[in-house]
């Protein structure tokens, strides 16, 4: 009797094994799920048509950046901005107005990063870059990537650039050209 109870025990073991084995598995297609991956990071805040005021250290420089959207994000502490337009005062002077595609603040650090195509413009220049950085504390711009700088009479190119935020201090860097227009002397 003990026998025909362990071997009715075996064969059940054996054929729930071999049913499991042959179950037919999932397709791969079936395994993926047809949702879209989301962000695990999705923004806290998100604003359309929407302003926001950026100041320097010493708070004589002010950000006026408007953009399309806004995304504002708790961890870690970022904002986002898509298709920005910025107006930059100094001593509540204009001192120059901007357009880049999209951006990016850390209020911790207080760097301001820029992608473009990038057009910043003064009174007597026209600056042009792939990218733009703003140090709050320094109160500095850094450009970089195919750099063209346009004032009366003058064209210069370069990979890079530092400047003062009103831009009358300006340094080119890396594979600099210069072109002129108009006479160099005048002889009489």
């Amino acid at each position: 009797m003990k026998k025909i109870g362990i071997i009715i025990i075996i064969i059940i073991l054996l054929a729930s094994g071999y049913l499991l084995i042959k179950r037919p598995s999932p397709k791969p297609q079936d395994r993926i799920s047809k949702e879209p991956i989301q962000d695990k990071r999705e923004a806290n805040t998100k604003l359309k048509n929407a302003a926001i005021s950026l100041y320097s250290k010493d708070g004589n420089t002010k950000w006026r950046l408007s953009a399309q959207t806004i995304y504002r994000f708790n961890n870690p502490k970022r904002v986002k901005l898509h298709q920005i337009s910025a107006t930059v005062y100094q001593n509540q002077t204009e001192v120059i107005s901007l357009v880049a595609n999209k951006g990016e603040f850390d209020p911790q650090t207080g760097f301001l990063s820029l992608e473009g195509p990038i057009t910043i413009k003064s009174k007597e220049k026209l600056v042009k870059a792939n990218h733009l950085k703003w140090n709050q504390v320094k109160n500095q711009l850094v450009g970089r990537g195919e750099i063209v700088i346009k004032q009366p009479g003058l064209k210069i190119t370069g990979d890079n650039f530092i400047s003062q935020i009103d831009l009358k201090k300006l340094q080119v860097l890396g594979d600099v050209r210069v072109v002129r227009n108009g006479p160099v002397a005048i002889i009489n």
